[in-house]
């Protein structure tokens, strides 16, 4: 919101550009070390396929989704990765890879913040109507939803169990945008 309220009073600076993406990056390792390692192994071990089948999924759907809408490549691979991983954090990673334009990295960003934003209201309710257990609610939010904060908001919102799991999983989700990363930068170098 404040990014849009700077650039409708004209004030723009591609510097901060650098400075987002480090501040997100830094801020993932930053909350990684508030885990506890018995609880991040323990959810690894049930979130890891999930999560891995989950980032496979995703992105193949999106390289359709892209080819069928004729969405601009670039925007396609940036909201495929930020839906599959970790929503702006996976955006700011895969950017640097890609080397896109400012309009696509925003329009990603959007469209990512939107999806998030609508996450974090309606995952709660969802999970109460279908009388989801702590553990299910964490897990499915955290392989669900986007972005790191709207995981940890549905995540409180449900529960402390669910917030617990929840971040665990997520976090463990965030390790994904290296290996995502790298095929991008593989696939982008053959093409």
């Amino acid at each position: 919101v404040m990014g849009l309220f700077f650039s409708i009073l004209g004030i723009k600076n591609k510097s901060f550009t650098k400075h987002t993406s480090l501040l997100l990056q830094f801020s993932i390792v930053l909350m990684g070390f508030s885990m506890n390692l018995g609880q991040v192994i323990s959810a690894s071990k049930t979130g890891f396929v999930d999560t891995a089948i989950s980032v496979i999924l995703v992105m193949s759907v999106g390289f359709l989704l892209t080819k069928l809408l004729r969405v601009e490549s670039k925007i396609g691979i940036l909201i495929s990765a930020g839906t599959a991983i970790c929503g702006g954090s996976a955006i700011a990673a895969v950017s640097s890879v890609l080397n896109p334009k400012s309009y696509q990295i925003s329009f990603s960003l959007v469209v990512i913040f939107i999806l998030n934003a609508i996450a974090l209201v309606i995952f709660p309710t969802i999970g109460h109507y279908f009388n989801l257990s702590q553990e299910t609610f964490g897990t499915w939010a955290a392989i669900a939803i986007h972005d790191t904060s709207s995981v940890v908001g549905a995540g409180a919102m449900y529960g402390a169990k669910a917030l617990e799991i929840a971040t665990t999983v997520k976090l463990i989700r965030a390790l994904w945008i290296i290996p995502l990363s790298i095929v991008i930068a593989l696939i982008h170098q053959l093409i």
